[in-house]
Formats: structure tokens, sequence, C-alpha cells
């Protein structure tokens, strides 16, 4: 590994070019440099995802033991999913061709929440996908979790004030420490406010039983 390693997108912002697409000189540097590391990213699966398997990397074909995968049990190429899955492609398609967020959900992803709160013995349940979009989502919700302990819990305005805050405090540190520390600072927020003002900005909204 070499100086590639010192650097990252966030390093390439600006170019002595007024033309945005002619990149850096330093950014070419740097992708040339590194392109070793991107080739790492690029296997081409020869069948489908199986704990042991076929992959093809740079020309050369290997048998590897897979430990990159989400089929922790196994169920990919179980027949018994496969042939839901197919059923499904039948009657519903591709899918909904849009995120959950904008396209919403299907009355299958429902049905499967009503099967999970009845199976963990909950009021209900909600399904949500993995990856990237679950690791994105588990961040915002510790963040919006630290806006409400900041405003107050149970306090609306308060947690509405405490993202704000939070919001302002990232693109401060971001812009003038570190891109590297935006996220941290909203910990750390928590911790002072843990410490020095538990019941948050606007207090705790307390409900009196009548």
């Amino acid at each position: 590994m070499g100086r590639e390693a010192e650097s990252s997108l966030a390093d390439f912002y600006f170019s002595d070019s007024d033309d945005p697409l002619v990149p850096p000189e330093s950014f070419t540097r740097w992708a040339e440099e590194g392109a070793w590391a991107m080739s790492m990213y690029e296997p081409q699966m020869l069948s489908g995802v199986a704990p042991r398997m076929n992959i093809t990397r740079a020309g050369v074909t290997s048998r590897v033991v897979n430990l990159s995968s989400y089929n922790y049990l196994g169920l990919a190429m179980h027949p018994e999913v496969i042939e839901a899955a197919t059923r499904a492609l039948r009657d519903y398609g591709t899918g909904a061709c849009g995120s959950p967020l904008l396209s919403g959900k299907s009355d299958l992803h429902r049905e499967l929440e009503r099967q999970l709160a009845a199976f963990t013995g909950r009021e209900d349940a909600m399904i949500f996908n993995s990856g990237f979009a679950g690791g994105m989502g588990t961040l915002t919700g510790l963040k919006a979790f630290v806006a409400a302990v900041l405003g107050g819990i149970g306090n609306i305005p308060g947690a509405v004030v405490g993202g704000l805050l939070i919001g302002l405090a990232e693109q401060l540190v971001a812009g003038y420490v570190s891109p590297d520390y935006r996220d941290a600072i909203t910990f750390v927020i928590l911790i002072v406010i843990l410490i020095l003002r538990p019941e948050g900005i606007l207090g705790v909204v307390r409900q009196e039983k009548v």
C-alpha cells in the first residue's frame, strides 16, 4: 500500500481547470496509483451465491470461500425460496422500480411484517432493506435519538431544535476541521449534553396523570 491510501475522493473537490469534466492532475495520479485496490471490488460471480463458489477476477478463475455475502442462512439458493421468488416475479414483475421511501412497499412486504409480528409476539413489525441503506438508516436513527436527547425527551419542538443544532455543528466541523469528524461530533454533543444538561435544552415533557 502506497501514498494512494493517504487520500480519498473528499480531497479532490476543486480543480485548476474551468472545465468541470477535466479532473485535477492530482486526482488522475491518485486514481492510477490506486487502480490495484479498485480491482479488488470487481470480481465476477460464475454461479448463484453459495458458501464456496467460482469467481473471475482479472481474467483468472478461482474457487473461493464466500465471506462477503448477506446469505448467512444459505436461503438464497433454497428451492422453496426460489419457487416463491418465481411466483412473485410472475405476479409483480421485477419490483417497484424505486426505493421503498418513494415507491412504497407491496402487500407481500406488509404480509411479511404481519407474520414477523405474530411470530415474535409483538404488536407490529417493520422490515428494512440491508446493506448500504441499512447502515445509512442506522446512523440517521442514532442522530435522531441524539436530537431528541439534546432537545429534551418527549419534547417535539426540542427535537426540532436539537436536529437543527446537530446539522449546524456537523457543517461547521466539516468546513473548519475535517469532514472525517462530521459524524463524530454528534456523539460528542450527546456526551456533553448528558453530563451538563441531561434533561435537554427545552426540558423533558412529563405527562401528569389525572
